[in-house]
C-alpha cells in the first residue's frame, strides 16, 4: 500500500469516528457515562431518521412506561428542547406512572381529613398511625424526574404534604399544654404516647417546674411508674437525683406517716429508692456528722501501715466534725446522726505459696562463622562480569561485519542496541562490586546459656479492722460494733533475672514486679459508708440509750484502751521461755530459699544483714513461738552490712551493751540458724576487736568489727551475738578455710545505723 493511499484511509476513518462519536449524544452534546451501560434505555446513537422522541413514542406505543420515564430521565436535555413536539407523549407516561400511587394519596388525604386536633388521649394512637400512613404514601411515591417536573407532577402529593405540615404543626404546638394535663403515673409517658415526636429533654425541661407540686405529693408506686415513663437520658443528671431524694422522701412519708424518721429508717428507704432503679443524690432534710478518732499512738507505732479514707457512697449531706461538736445539742452542722469511725487495724499479709524455676537464657559471648550473604554477593559478582563480557562480545561483533545499502541502516541499529546492553550489564557489575565490598566476610553470632530465674506466688491481703458508733441524736440511741474488711490479691513476682538476659523486660512485663506489689498495699484502702450502715442495719437490734457526752466519751476511751491493751499484749515484753533471749531471735526466709538470722531492735523492728536480704524489699519470718509474720525492710547499709525490717508481729526488743569496751577472752553466744537448724546456741570467746575493710564491698571507711571463735555457719548471718544478757554485735561473715575465725558487726556501728534509720529518739 502506497503512503499516500495509507494516510487517505487513516484520514477516513479519523472522519468515521467523529460522526459516529457525535451521534452518540444524550441531546447536549455530551457523551453519556454511565457505569451499568446494560441498564440504560437510550440507543447507543441516535440519527435524524430516528432520534430520541422517536424512540419515547416506540416504548409509549408498547405500554413500556417505565422504560419512557427511564428515557425521559436520560435525556432531559433533549426533551427540554423539543418539550412543546412531544408533550403529549411525556403526558401519557406520566399519568400511566403516577395513577396507582395516587390512589394511596388519596386514601392517606382522607384519613386525615377524617380527624381533628386537638384529639381525645384515646385517639392519639389513631392520629399517630394515620400521620405515618401519610409518610409512607408520600416516601412511596415514585420520585422520578418526570414527576418531579411541575408540569407533569402529581397535584394530590402537594395537597398531602401540606395538610401532613399543619397537622402535624398543630400537634407540635399544643404539646406543652397537652404535657401539663397528662397522667405521668400511668402506663405509658408523654413521649410514648404522643401523635408525633419531640425533643424530649426540652420539652422535660420546661414542663418539669410546673409538675413540682405535683411530684412532691405522690406515692412512692407512682414516681417508680414516673421514672420508667422518663428515664435518666430524657430527665438528665440533676432532675433524675431530685426524683430519687422524692422517692425516699416518699418512702418515709409512707413508713412514718410523717414523724420523723431514725436512721435505720433513712437507710431503708434509700434501699428501696434503688431498687426502683433510681439514683439518690441527696436526702432531704437528713445530715449526718462524720467523726474520725483512730489512735495517734497506734498510728505512731505503725498498726495502721496504709491510710483508710471513707468512700461518701451515700445520698446523705456529710459533715467532718470533731466528736463534741457532732453530739452537741447546738451544733452548726444539725446533724440528724452521727457515726464515730475508729482505725483499730490496718496491717498487711504476705505469703509466698511456691516459688518455681524459670528456664532463661543468658547471652554468654559470640562465634564467629562465615558471612552466607558474602558468598551470594561473590556469586553475583561473577555472574555480572560474565553477563558484561558477553554483552561486550556482542557489542564488538555488530560494528565489525560488512553491510550494503539499507542494511547498513539496519547494522547501525543494532550496534547502537548492543552498545545500551554493554553499558547496562557494565552498571549491573559495578552495582554488584559495591554490594559484595558492602558485605562483612564473617559474622558474629550470640550464643546463649540457659539458666533459670524464680517465679514466686505472692498471696497479698490488707485487713482493715474499724470500730464505730452510730448515734441516733433524734432517737436517743447508740449503737456500736466492729466489721473487718479484708482485701486480698495474688501476685507472680519474678526474682533474680540477669542483667544479662535478652528477654529480661519480656519476663518482667509478663509478671508483676516487686513494686507493683508494694504499690497495692500501700495504696490507701476503702471502707464504703454503705457497709458500715448496712453492717449496724443487719444489727440495729442491739442498740442501747444515747449516755450523756461525758459518759460517751469514757466508754469510747475504754474501748480504745482495750485495743491498745491488746496491742500491747503482742509486743512480748516478757517470756516463759526457759532461755528469754530467744523471743527476740528470728528466722528470716531469703527470697533464694535460703534462711537467715536476725533480732528484734524495736517491738516491730527486726535487725538483720544486709547480705540476708540484699535488695529485696520483704521477707517471711518465724518468732521462736511458731508464729509466722513478714517483715518490710525500711533501711540498708551495704558498708555495714546491716539491714532493718518493720515486722507484722511484735517481738522482745534486745538490750545492747551499753559499756565503750568489751574485755578480750569474754565468753559470748551466737543465736542463730546454722545450716537451717533453728535457735541454736554457740558459744566461744571475744578473740579481738578490729577495724576491717567492710565485708560487702571494697574501699571506703573501715568497719569497727569484733573477732569471735563462736562457731557460726550459714544461716546464723543476721544473728545476735550476747555478753551474758546484752548484745554485742550482729553475726556477718567468717574467714573461709579458717578454723572459727568469724566476725560480727560490732554494736556501736550497729546502735548508730538503728538511730540513723529510726531517728536520735528511737
Amino acid at each position: 500500500m502506497r503512503p499516500a493511499f495509507c494516510g487517505l484511509f487513516a484520514a477516513a476513518l479519523l472522519l468515521a469516528g467523529s460522526v459516529l462519536t457525535a451521534c452518540q449524544t444524550d441531546g447536549g452534546g455530551g457523551a453519556v457515562v454511565d457505569a451499568d451501560q446494560a441498564a440504560r434505555v437510550s440507543k447507543d446513537f441516535y440519527t435524524p431518521f430516528f432520534d430520541q422522541g422517536d424512540h419515547l413514542k416506540d416504548l409509549a406505543a408498547v405500554g413500556n412506561f417505565n422504560a419512557a420515564a427511564q428515557l425521559f430521565a436520560e435525556q432531559q436535555d433533549y426533551f427540554a428542547k423539543k418539550r412543546a413536539e412531544h408533550r403529549e407523549t411525556l403526558m401519557q407516561v406520566a399519568d400511566q406512572m403516577k395513577g396507582p400511587a395516587e390512589a394511596a394519596l388519596r386514601e392517606a388525604q382522607a384519613g386525615l381529613e377524617a380527624g381533628s386536633w386537638p384529639a381525645p388521649r384515646a385517639d392519639w394512637a389513631t392520629v399517630r398511625e394515620r400521620l405515618q400512613l401519610a409518610e409512607k404514601a408520600l416516601a412511596a411515591f415514585p420520585g422520578l424526574p418526570l414527576l418531579n417536573d411541575p408540569e407533569f407532577a402529581s397535584s394530590v402529593v402537594g395537597g398531602l404534604e401540606a395538610k401532613r405540615m399543619r397537622l402535624k404543626a398543630a400537634i407540635e404546638a399544643d404539646a406543652p399544654a397537652q404535657f401539663a394535663i397528662f397522667d405521668h403515673f400511668g402506663d405509658q409517658g408523654f413521649f410514648q404516647a404522643y401523635p408525633v415526636d419531640m425533643e424530649s429533654p426540652r420539652l422535660l425541661a420546661d414542663g418539669l417546674p410546673a409538675l413540682g407540686g405535683l411530684l412532691d405529693g405522690a406515692t412512692a408506686e407512682q414516681l417508680a411508674r414516673f421514672s420508667r415513663n422518663y428515664p435518666e437520658a430524657d430527665l438528665g443528671a440533676e432532675a433524675w437525683a431530685t426524683l430519687g431524694g422524692r422517692h425516699v422522701a416518699a418512702v418515709l412519708r409512707e413508713r412514718t406517716g410523717g414523724g420523723k424518721p431514725n436512721l435505720a429508717a433513712v437507710l431503708d428507704a434509700i434501699r428501696k429508692t434503688r431498687e426502683a432503679g433510681l439514683r439518690p443524690m441527696r436526702v432531704p432534710g437528713v445530715g449526718l456528722a462524720f467523726v474520725e478518732v483512730t489512735s495517734r499512738t497506734l498510728l505512731k507505732h505503725g498498726q495502721i501501715e496504709f491510710p483508710v479514707a471513707v468512700d461518701v457512697d451515700l445520698p446523705v449531706d456529710v459533715v467532718t466534725a470533731e466528736l463534741d461538736e457532732a453530739l452537741a445539742d447546738q451544733t452548726a452542722a444539725k446533724a440528724d446522726f452521727a457515726i464515730v469511725f475508729d482505725v483499730a487495724l490496718a496491717k498487711t499479709q504476705r505469703k509466698v505459696s511456691g516459688m518455681r524455676k524459670m528456664p532463661a537464657r543468658i547471652l554468654a559471648g559470640y562465634r564467629t562463622e562465615p558471612n552466607p550473604e558474602y558468598a551470594k554477593a561473590q556469586n553475583q559478582v561473577t555472574r555480572a562480569q560474565m553477563d558484561y563480557q558477553r554483552a561486550s562480545l556482542n557489542s564488538a561483533t555488530a560494528g565489525s561485519q560488512y553491510c550494503y545499502g539499507m542494511g547498513c541502516l539496519a547494522q547501525a541499529f543494532a550496534g547502537m542496541a548492543a552498545i545500551a546492553v554493554e553499558a547496562a550489564a557494565a552498571e549491573a557489575m559495578n552495582q554488584a562490586m559495591a554490594v559484595l565490598q558492602a558485605t562483612p566476610m564473617t559474622v558474629d553470632i550470640p550464643v546463649y546459656q540457659p539458666y533459670h530465674y524464680d517465679l514466686a506466688s505472692v498471696h497479698a491481703a490488707k485487713t482493715t479492722t474499724v470500730h464505730y458508733y452510730v448515734v441516733d441524736r433524734s432517737a436517743r440511741t447508740l449503737f456500736k460494733s466492729t466489721f473487718d474488711v479484708v482485701e486480698k490479691k495474688n501476685f507472680e513476682v519474678p526474682y533474680k533475672i540477669a542483667e544479662q538476659d535478652p528477654e529480661a523486660d519480656e519476663h518482667r512485663r509478663a509478671a508483676t514486679v516487686e513494686e507493683d506489689v508494694v504499690a497495692w498495699e500501700e495504696a490507701p484502702a476503702t471502707v464504703a459508708l454503705s457497709q458500715v450502715v448496712d453492717h449496724y442495719l443487719a444489727n440495729a437490734k442491739n442498740v442501747k440509750p444515747l449516755p450523756e457526752l461525758a459518759a460517751l466519751r469514757a466508754e469510747m476511751l475504754r474501748d480504745k484502751n482495750e485495743a491498745l491493751a491488746r496491742y500491747r499484749e503482742q509486743t512480748f515484753e516478757g517470756s516463759t521461755q526457759s532461755d528469754p533471749r530467744f523471743d527476740s531471735v528470728v528466722v528470716i526466709y531469703m527470697p533464694d530459699g535460703g534462711l537467715g538470722s536476725g533480732f528484734f531492735v524495736r517491738p516491730d523492728v527486726v535487725m538483720t544483714n544486709y547480705h540476708v536480704v540484699e535488695e529485696g524489699q520483704f521477707a517471711e519470718m518465724k518468732i521462736y513461738g511458731g508464729q509466722e509474720t513478714f517483715g518490710k525492710v525500711i533501711a540498708r547499709d551495704v558498708r555495714l552490712d546491716l539491714a532493718l525490717l518493720r515486722v507484722q508481729s511484735r517481738g522482745k526488743p534486745v538490750q545492747f551493751f551499753d559499756k565503750n569496751q568489751v574485755e578480750l577472752g569474754s565468753t559470748v553466744e551466737a543465736i542463730g540458724h546454722p545450716r537451717r537448724l533453728e535457735f541454736a546456741i554457740t558459744r566461744g570467746i571475744i578473740s579481738a576487736v578490729r577495724e576491717l575493710p567492710a565485708p560487702n564491698i571494697s574501699g571506703g571507711k573501715p568497719v569497727k568489727q569484733i573477732q569471735i571463735d563462736a562457731a557460726v555457719s550459714p544461716g546464723n548471718s543476721g544473728g545476735p551475738v550476747f555478753l551474758k544478757d546484752r548484745a554485742v554485735g550482729v553475726v556477718s561473715w567468717r574467714m573461709k578455710e579458717s578454723q572459727n575465725l568469724n566476725f560480727v558487726i560490732h554494736y556501736a556501728e550497729a546502735l548508730q545505723f538503728i538511730r540513723d534509720s529510726l531517728g536520735s529518739g528511737s
